[in-house]
């Protein structure tokens, strides 16, 4: 799949307007200490939640507190200390990186979803599956994806779902093929840009992985990438200014993306998705 081949003419202009103004913002977003995001739910509130359930020793707690100590309260975890987290394996370790994954993705600190999940992933089986990712022993993401729909639907993983364990896919994993974020946000704004229902969204607006199976993530990671190449040439002028390139990583903020105060192209995929509802962008569970 290509995305100039498959692009929807009908919203491109009105795309590309909105990558011009979140553009600045969309680069400074992995650049150390500038990424326009702040995370209302703090790291010190996660870490309050599991020594409240009892599930983390004394010395645990302590363990979280020394390491993230200056990112507690407020938390400052961004992409790229996130990614440095996950790549210092010397430091911290899978626990680490599981709490700052899922509190940077600001996972509703509730019983029923960051203590199950919390649970879940450190089962040992699926922690050994999570290291193995962190490793490089599992680097096919397309067979993760799976065994993580495997754990999900067989109740062995429960509190998260595709939004989230492909947050823990992205961060983990190393190399230039990754796996990237699918949630409610770039599964709209991806499905709008192509006109084309590439991923199935149920009637709440959530993607749930028993509607998605690894075929339909890889689909959305050749997208991620295919819509980095074109945007990187559409940039490129700009782009040599900075000496940068655009990255799929870019790519998947570019539809992402919403500036509170002039929203972007997040917010005007909402409403044409809205719009078109009963059409072919949606299959109706």
């Amino acid at each position: 799949m290509k995305f100039e081949e498959t692009l929807s003419n009908d919203h491109l202009r009105e795309f590309l307007s909105c990558c011009e103004a979140d553009f600045l913002n969309v680069m400074n977003h992995f650049i150390y200490g500038q990424s326009p995001y702040t995370l209302p739910r703090t790291l010190n509130l996660y870490i309050d939640k599991l020594g409240n359930n009892e599930l983390i020793t004394y010395e645990r707690r302590k363990g979280f507190e020394e390491k993230f100590k200056g990112n507690l309260k407020p938390t400052y975890l961004d992409h790229s200390i996130l990614n440095e987290i996950c790549k210092d394996h010397e430091t911290y370790d899978i626990e680490d990186c599981v709490l700052a994954i899922l509190a940077w993705g600001q996972i509703y600190a509730t019983k029923n979803n960051f203590i199950l999940a919390w649970k879940s992933l450190n089962k040992p089986e699926i922690k050994s599956f999570l290291e193995d990712i962190r490793i490089g022993r599992s680097c096919n993401r397309k067979e993760i994806y799976q065994k993580f729909t495997d754990y999900r639907l067989s109740g062995e993983l429960k509190g998260l779902n595709t939004p989230y364990f492909t947050k823990l896919i992205y961060f983990l994993m190393r190399g230039e093929a990754r796996g990237y974020i699918l949630d409610q946000f770039t599964a709209i704004s991806a499905n709008v840009l192509l006109k084309k229902n590439i991923i199935n969204i149920n009637k709440d607006n959530k993607v749930d992985c028993k509607k998605n199976d690894a075929e339909v993530y890889e689909k959305y990671c050749e997208f991620i990438e295919d819509l980095a190449i074109y945007l990187d040439n559409y940039f490129r002028e700009r782009l040599e200014e900075r000496d940068a390139k655009i990255e799929p990583k870019h790519a998947e903020i570019f539809i992402f993306y919403d500036n509170k105060d002039n929203p972007g192209w997040r917010s005007k995929a909402a409403e044409i998705f809205e719009e078109k509802k009963s059409d072919h962008l949606l299959k109706v569970d």
